[in-house]
């Protein structure tokens, strides 16, 4: 097949695993014999350009400011132009490249036009969903179809609305009916549809790791009995993300007799307000002997970062549909730690293979933090079974079978898409709706 990937971050300018995982899966892809090309944002360049198949020209909606903090500072014109851009790139290079499939992967802060001109070209498109960009509206979307605040200005307000969808420059698109669509949990296709999205024919791929990175480290093996002293946070320093919940439990572990000597890692980069935030909490609370800060690492290197601690904490606050960070630290056969929001719920049992706190509760992570602690047939056995789980089903070549025949579906317009999944028990799929 021929296929052109649409994204709005493509690595090696990327923010997080999401566009880390889309270059993975296009790279096997391209090597199990497919023809990729991908068209993304101008993001972490200076300039619109062409690196051999990949195509950095779309304009994002906002300015980046910050990681995830963004300025609209376009205005009016310059964001109409945006618009125009986009359909016109769009269009140019679907034209170019002549792909059997258009592939979806993240259109956040992409305007909606990207979507428009792709459906009028009539190419079979497939989408892949790591988040739950299609229930937002981009802001000048918003903007043009929220009432205007003054009754005077409403009627005004409607035509000029009508007035700029007539002429493609205020784009409403999002999911239809007869999409195919691939979720990468239940819990973010469920988001979806109580969103008011219909679903005709969406499924669920649970995404993948690169197994052969993490090799033979089993830390759990490794350590044996040996009791915890060191735990690790891995991610990006925003809210939502929850570093803070664990730097707010450490107060409380070193009060417990059996946790009073651990000690926590926080490894990642982020929002500079929240990460001085973090910073001030572990002077304040007296925790500089105990919690260190470390910059993020390439991620061929994190296994081994990882398998330098004994508990993977991961305290998530908001529903996270599927954490490829989890299901690393899960793979390396370390004893987690972690809330049970979003697809997390769908992968860590309690008692199992991970043990479960309440989202945004210091206490409750304290507890499940003791547990692993104080129990070594449990800490042994999580560990073993997280392991054991992700190896066996959630390698990224699994979820690329999965994609390859999504991709070929598409291409063939068949009206149902679904497949048996080889997975155990209580970890379920979505089934097509008709």
């Amino acid at each position: 097949m021929k296929i052109l990937a649409i994204t709005n971050l493509y690595p090696p300018y990327a923010i997080g695993g999401y566009e880390r995982l889309c270059a993975d899966v296009c790279l096997r892809l391209e090597n199990r014999g497919h023809e990729l090309h991908v068209l993304t944002s101008t993001y972490g360049s200076d300039r619109r350009r062409v690196d051999g198949q990949i195509r950095r020209l779309l304009p994002l909606e906002s300015r980046f400011d910050r990681i995830y903090r963004s300025k609209n500072g376009k205005g009016a014109v310059g964001t109409m132009l945006d618009i125009a851009r986009t359909r016109a790139i769009t269009a140019r290079t679907i034209r170019q490249v002549r792909p059997d499939v258009v592939y979806v992967w993240n259109l956040g802060y992409l305007h909606r036009s990207v979507l428009d001109a792709t459906r009028e070209s009539g190419v079979p498109v497939a989408f892949h969903l790591g988040d739950p960009w299609p229930k937002y509206k981009d802001a000048w979307c918003k903007k043009w179809n929220a009432p205007a605040y003054h009754p005077r200005r409403r009627v005004p307000k409607r035509i000029i609305a009508k007035t700029l969808r007539a002429a493609s420059l205020l784009c409403d698109e999002s999911l239809r009916a007869d999409d195919l669509v691939a979720c990468s949990c239940n819990a973010l296709k469920q988001e979806l549809l109580e969103a008011g999205l219909t679903l005709g024919r969406a499924t669920v791929i649970n995404e993948g790791i690169p197994l052969d990175e993490i090799g033979d480290i089993d830390v759990g093996r490794a350590k044996g009995n040996q009791t915890p002293r060191s735990m690790l946070f891995a991610g990006q320093l925003l809210e939502h993300k929850g570093a803070h919940t664990v730097v707010e439990a450490m107060t409380l572990l070193r009060q417990r007799e059996a946790c009073k000597d651990l000690a926590l890692t926080i490894l990642g980069s982020g929002d500079d307000d929240y990460k001085a935030r973090l910073h001030d909490s572990v002077e304040s609370l007296g925790l500089r002997e105990s919690v260190t800060f470390r910059e993020p690492v390439p991620r061929a290197e994190l296994p081994r970062v990882l398998s330098e601690h004994d508990i993977f904490v991961f305290p998530s606050i908001w529903p996270e549909p599927w954490s490829l960070l989890l299901l690393t630290g899960m793979a390396c056969g370390m004893p987690v730690a972690c809330t049970a929001t979003g697809g997390s719920a769908e992968l860590a049992k309690d008692g199992e293979n991970a043990v479960t706190f309440d989202a945004g509760s210091p206490p409750s992570l304290a507890q499940a933090v003791e547990r692993i602690v104080t129990d070594a047939d449990l800490r042994t056995s999580i560990a073993k079974n997280a392991r054991n789980l992700v190896w066996e089903h959630y390698g990224i070549e699994t979820m690329v079978d999965h994609v390859e025949h999504l991709l070929a579906t598409a291409c063939a317009h068949e009206h149902e898409y679904e497949y048996e999944r080889r997975i155990p028990a209580p970890v379920a799929v979505g089934a097509v709706q008709e």
